[in-house]
């Protein structure tokens, strides 16, 4: 049978059908060896270029579990300062409520001064002074009383505010922590994955190199 030359015998200028001159064709025995170590070898990369795959998804799972807790924590972000800015809306308006009833109580007080005033120069009557006076008098401490209870009501109304901003500032400050860290946690995943698709990309190279060996291997055997 002749034997058949492949491109490695082609080193040092020989051609097809030429015999190297440092040509010893491996025995029976040697080719199955090396056939044996090449499956082993193809198996052992089979085995950890499987285990590379399994752990690119779990870091990929992982790096959509952190996006998505990510992106929650931003819409809790945003319910949070929504009702900050709902809170401090709610605290101008009961302050121009409370400048509106001072100015009530000032309109009130001009008024008492002016009936004063009047009766000081007699220009209305002492009953009728005396009765307009006593009405203004009851409609400012009417007022003065629904002012003071307003006012409790407001100053309670603020601190229920304050603690509100105070809580939302925790949180958002938490939040902000638990954010970085979540970017760190990001930036490490994705650092994995690269050293993760690289390894693989190695593992593949070297699965391919071991296939060409093992055709090489049964050539040879053929040769043999």
């Amino acid at each position: 049978m002749p034997q058949i030359r492949t491109l490695k015998d082609l080193d040092n200028g020989n051609k097809f059908g030429d015999t190297p001159a440092n040509y010893y064709p491996p025995s029976r025995t040697e080719l199955k060896e090396q056939i044996s170590c090449a499956k082993k070898d193809r198996e052992v990369a089979i085995y950890w270029g499987s285990q590379f795959a399994d752990n690119y998804d779990v870091l990929d799972r992982e790096k959509k579990r952190i996006q998505d807790n990510y992106n929650v924590l931003d819409r809790e972000k945003k319910h949070i300062q929504d009702g900050f800015d709902k809170s401090k809306k709610e605290n101008e308006k009961l302050s121009d409520r409370v400048h509106q009833l001072g100015e009530e109580i000032r309109q009130l007080h001009s008024e008492k001064n002016e009936l004063m005033l009047q009766i000081t120069r007699k220009d209305i009557s002492l009953a009728d002074a005396k009765s307009k006076f006593s009405i203004k008098s009851e409609e400012m401490q009417a007022l003065q009383s629904k002012m003071k209870e307003e006012i409790q009501a407001l100053q309670s109304r603020v601190k229920e505010l304050e603690q509100d901003v105070s809580l939302a500032q925790d949180d958002l400050s938490e939040m902000e922590s638990l954010k970085r860290k979540l970017q760190l946690e990001n930036v490490e995943v994705t650092s994995k994955n690269i050293g993760l698709s690289l390894a693989k990309n190695d593992l593949e190279d070297s699965l391919t190199e071991k296939k060409d060996e093992l055709a090489q291997i049964k050539v040879d055997l053929v040769i043999a």
